[in-house]
């Protein structure tokens, strides 16, 4: 029989209707570890000269070899597409000075969920390799990320313009994590560490699934989607779990890529935390017996989610305070 505690979470939006929560929710031990070759981008994080080559552009005068240019580099891609929604934003009568706070959070959330995903795209490409990255941790946020887009789809109205943007800014995220799967157990797939990738996704989604089953919060858009969100927030967890453990197993160093996807997680977790203090109804159909239930178990889904990282980003923020460059692999004590 299913326990479900009527924890009576409601979540507003501007125009006054009740719809789901907006939240999502650098790289090789040496300089030149992932260059291809003389005249070609090297690993570095040379944001700059992506910009300084994409303002140089001129519509008037480009050309074919401006755009093979352009696309050799998935930053400036990524570059181009924000750039692109941005214009479209405020063409449309997008105004990021009305947005709410837990819509602004949205938009760094999924652009640094993004930027992590293509600092592995790039240590795929570069090296021909997908040494070090979990087939099962790329397989899960697979899930995840499309469980999200049904989610949180928001309803049809120019009140929703914020959450229209960021909901076409997480598509990218959709199509490199299928990208990088088809490069795991196909392209690429002789590189693969099966044997270190050893938390399987058939056991952690049926986990999640079954949890979220039994101890869901009850939202105002019925039990389906209530049971739906849970999974979504529990498999969003364990996602990560087959990433953290095949890092426990590489005997004391991250690959720097690998570090930087696993960090930015972390951050876009953090950011999604927060997000929800502007997200939570807490009058009184948000408490059951002076307790706000709802909002601790998602409060406490997001601290789970940080604390399987905790001992991961105290060696990768001390890194960053030391001054280890970004291409720098991650010495971790194990």
């Amino acid at each position: 029989m299913t326990s479900n505690v009527d924890f009576g979470l409601q979540v507003r939006s501007k125009a006054g209707h009740t719809m789901l929560p907006l939240h999502a929710n650098a790289p090789g031990s040496d300089e030149n570890k992932y260059a291809k070759g003389k005249g070609q981008e090297s690993g570095s994080f040379e944001l700059s000269k992506s910009g300084d080559m994409i303002a140089g552009l001129s519509l008037k005068n480009i050309s074919s070899k401006d755009v093979a240019a352009l696309m050799r580099n998935p930053f400036q891609v990524y570059l181009c597409f924000v750039m692109a929604v941005s214009i479209v934003y405020y063409l449309l009568g997008g105004n990021l000075m009305l947005a709410q706070g837990d819509e602004l959070l949205g938009y760094p959330s999924t652009i640094l969920e993004t930027l992590g995903l293509l600092v592995l795209r790039h240590k795929i490409k570069s090296q021909a390799s997908v040494k070090g990255i979990s087939g099962m941790t790329m397989a899960m946020y697979g899930l995840v990320f499309v469980s999200r887009q049904y989610l949180l789809m928001p309803e049809m109205s120019w009140y929703f313009m914020d959450a229209w943007a960021v909901e076409v800014l997480r598509l990218p995220s959709i199509m490199i994590v299928f990208d990088s799967l088809r490069d795991i157990f196909k392209t690429h797939k002789s590189t693969y560490q099966e044997e270190l990738d050893v938390l399987r996704m058939k056991y952690i989604v049926p986990v999640c699934i079954g949890l979220a089953f039994v101890i869901h919060p009850k939202l105002p858009e019925g039990e389906w989607q209530s049971f739906v969100f849970a999974s979504y927030a529990y498999l969003d967890v364990g996602a990560l779990l087959p990433q953290v453990v095949m890092m426990a197993r590489s005997v004391g160093k991250v690959e720097a890529p690998i570090a930087h996807f696993v960090a930015a997680t972390a951050f876009r977790w953090g950011i999604d935390l927060w997000s929800w203090y502007f997200n939570l109804d807490l009058g009184p159909q948000g408490w059951y017996k002076g307790i706000n239930v709802a909002g601790l178990l998602i409060v406490a889904t997001h601290i789970l989610a940080l604390l399987l990282v905790a001992d991961f980003m105290y060696f990768y923020i001390k890194a960053r305070i030391s001054g280890s460059k970004l291409t720098d692999d991650l010495e971790v004590d194990v």
